[in-house]
């Protein structure tokens, strides 16, 4: 792409910062590069401006006093409170074939909006790693491959459970925890990609696997819920990862602002 449009640089000695400066703005300014784009064609640019050098083509690298952009930090996309109620509300209500499914989407999606777990989080959850009576979820080998437990809070704890006896009433025996309606084996990611699908037809709310841990995160800050303590149950190693959640929390921000020592008693009148 880099010498399609650069047509006048024909030779090595042409690779120079300059002009991968002018494609690098050209892609910026006239073909709207977002900057995962941009620091795709840098990555590449680097890479083969490396290899140069390793080979004595090139003296040295030009890319490297070109800065690259930081990814934008945006506010992850989340349900609202009643959101997430509604969509609980579909799931547990909405007719399906079996009655199995009922319970066993209102435990998938739970252990998303209950716990703030990913997606292949859920689906690698073995009967085991749910402890009713230490009211834990125990998290293996999570991203990163980190193990972390969850408590178990008990409103997911009550659809956890009935799940359990509907799971044991229609003898299912595999060691996964969520299982799927045709046959004795784990629920795929495929399986779950088409509750989705269906839940966002039937409920006409849009949403995401991600956006329901979003809508963990977000809740516990409304919630009270201290940045250290989510921290570790969303399972990430930087706790700088976490405080994305802070700005998308407007009455975590409300409750924190009004500690300002200098902000009215609640005595005030407005004249």
């Amino acid at each position: 792409m880099f010498f399609k449009r650069m047509p006048h640089v024909t030779t090595l000695s042409d690779y120079n910062s300059d002009n991968i400066r002018a494609f690098l703005y050209e892609g910026r300014i006239k073909y709207k590069w977002k900057t995962v784009t941009f620091k795709s064609y840098f990555g590449a640019l680097r890479g083969f401006a490396s290899w140069c050098v390793k080979r004595k083509l090139l003296p040295e690298n030009p890319l490297l006093d070109i800065e690259r952009p930081k990814m934008e930090k945006t506010i992850p996309k989340s349900l609202k409170k009643d959101q997430a109620e509604a969509l609980l509300d579909h799931v547990f209500h909405k007719k399906t074939i079996y009655r199995f499914e009922r319970y066993r989407n209102r435990a998938l999606f739970g252990l998303m909006i209950f716990a703030g777990l990913r997606v292949a989080e859920v689906l690698a959850l073995k009967i085991h790693d749910v402890d009713f009576q230490e009211n834990s979820i125990f998290v293996r080998l999570g991203k990163g491959l980190k193990d972390r437990t969850v408590p178990l809070l008990s409103r997911l704890k009550v659809y956890l459970h009935e799940y359990m006896k509907e799971r044991e009433r229609i003898q299912r025996t595999t060691p996964f925890f969520i299982t799927s309606v045709n046959g004795d084996r784990p629920f795929t990611a495929n399986g779950v990609k088409k509750v989705v699908e269906w839940l966002r037809h039937k409920s006409k709310i849009y949403f995401t696997c991600h956006g329901l841990r979003h809508t963990f995160a977000t809740q516990m800050l409304r919630g009270g819920c201290n940045i250290y303590a989510l921290s570790k149950f969303l399972g990430h190693s930087d706790i700088r990862t976490t405080t994305i959640y802070l700005s998308a929390s407007a009455d975590y921000l409300q409750k924190e602002i009004v500690k300002h020592p200098m902000n009215f008693n609640g005595t005030h009148v407005y004249s």
